[in-house]
């Protein structure tokens, strides 16, 4: 739950959350100063040419849905909406700052004000709210997947905002309660569930309520037997997060680990995810750490997994020589400082990888089909060497 005072304009903003919803409540200064825009430009990492392109659709006079297809951070990524308010609309306007020419026939006539259908690169829209003494409030679901999506999602979740908020609070309490210490002071105990709280907030849920996702390949795809997550920033997560997950949130983490496998099937080069989120790899980061996180959990004796659907997608992204430098790791037992920068990391990393794999492989083939080359005495992974 989030509350502020909006200064200049006296009116007060609360937001919560569900899955898949959020919840706005704004209490207004006066009964008749309702509205709202909304921004489908500008957000976090925003830049020229981020937004491929833009949909808002009036439905009826308490009901929008739309989408918005963006570029950058995940190069292909669509964010499907629909959004009910508590209170009917009674106009709206809306304007395009994008100057992209339409190369077909289009009938000239007005379609800023009060026009249901707007789309563009750049697009802005005021709506303003019949007058009335109580708060506005909204609900805003998201899909990954299409407006059918967003609006299945609002459905299944939309509620009074004090249910909402009621509901949010309920649902962190009981997994904050699963820690119970002893602090020094109040400070520390606040650091620590703080800390604790921020670790549950990636990865977080991708499918809709009927279980349908957009995949790494494009497609829609329906998630069995377990829930689609996101976001998994692993050169960051494998050392503490994944291990912790095993020990706190362990239904949590085979669904990563589930989400994960299914990524690596969608995957042209049947590779587990390096940096991905909302269906795009984003390549950050070095390693291929998706196998520590399954040689951890099985280390940790996770059930629910096929082991050799794991081990086979662990091998074949150790062996993808595209990689950077994987290829040359693999001929000459390090990375060359040469054929790719950061070899000495690089190197390292790549050792430790290969570790888990034959970890993960020793719990189910012959211990022998696996080796590493850093072991060879004229290897010093503190030192960059070249291929030359």
């Amino acid at each position: 739950y989030y509350r502020v005072h909006l200064e200049r304009s006296g009116t007060v903003a609360e937001l919560s959350a569900s899955t898949h919803a959020g919840f706005h409540r704004y209490t207004y200064p006066a009964a008749d100063s309702a509205s709202l825009l909304l921004d489908l430009v500008n957000g976090i990492y925003g830049y020229d040419g981020k937004i491929l392109w833009s949909s808002l659709r009036v439905e009826n006079d308490t009901l929008i849905t739309g989408y918005r297809h963006v570029s950058g951070w995940a190069r292909d990524r669509y964010i499907f909406f629909a959004a009910s308010f508590s209170r009917p609309i009674s106009s709206y306007r809306h304007r395009k700052d994008d100057q992209t020419p339409y190369r077909g026939f289009y009938r000239r006539f007005k379609e800023f004000d009060n026009f249901p259908e707007m789309a563009g690169k750049s697009v802005r829209a005021e709506f303003t709210f019949a007058p009335s003494e109580a708060p506005l409030e909204v609900v805003f679901a998201i899909s990954g997947v299409s407006t059918a999506g967003a609006l299945a999602n609002l459905r299944a979740e939309a509620k009074p905002f004090d249910a909402a908020k009621a509901e949010a609070q309920a649902r962190w309490l009981v997994e904050l309660q699963k820690i119970e210490g002893t602090f020094l002071s109040a400070e520390d105990k606040t650091t620590f569930y703080t800390a604790l709280y921020h670790s549950l907030i990636a990865p977080h849920v991708f499918q809709d309520v009927d279980g349908q996702y957009r995949g790494l390949d494009g497609n829609v795809h329906r998630a069995e037997g377990f829930t689609n997550l996101t976001v998994f920033s692993l050169w960051d997560t494998y050392r503490a997060l994944h291990p912790w997950f095993n020990f706190f949130q362990p239904e949590h983490n085979r669904n990563a680990v589930l989400s994960m496998l299914a990524h690596g099937e969608q995957s042209v080069h049947q590779a587990l995810p390096v940096w991905s989120h909302w269906a795009n790899e984003n390549w950050c980061m070095i390693g291929y750490h998706g196998v520590s996180v399954l040689a951890d959990a099985a280390a940790k004796g996770m059930t629910g997994v096929d082991w050799d659907q794991a081990l086979k997608l662990a091998v074949s992204s150790s062996g993808w020589r595209g990689y950077d430098g994987l290829g040359a790791y693999m001929d000459m037992g390090y990375v060359p400082e040469d054929v790719v920068g950061s070899s000495v990391s690089k190197t390292l990393e790549y050792a430790y990888d290969d570790w888990c794999v034959a970890e993960l492989a020793r719990r189910q083939t012959p211990y022998h089909n696996f080796y590493t080359g850093t072991d060879h005495p004229n290897i010093r992974l503190n030192k960059a060497y070249l291929k030359r």
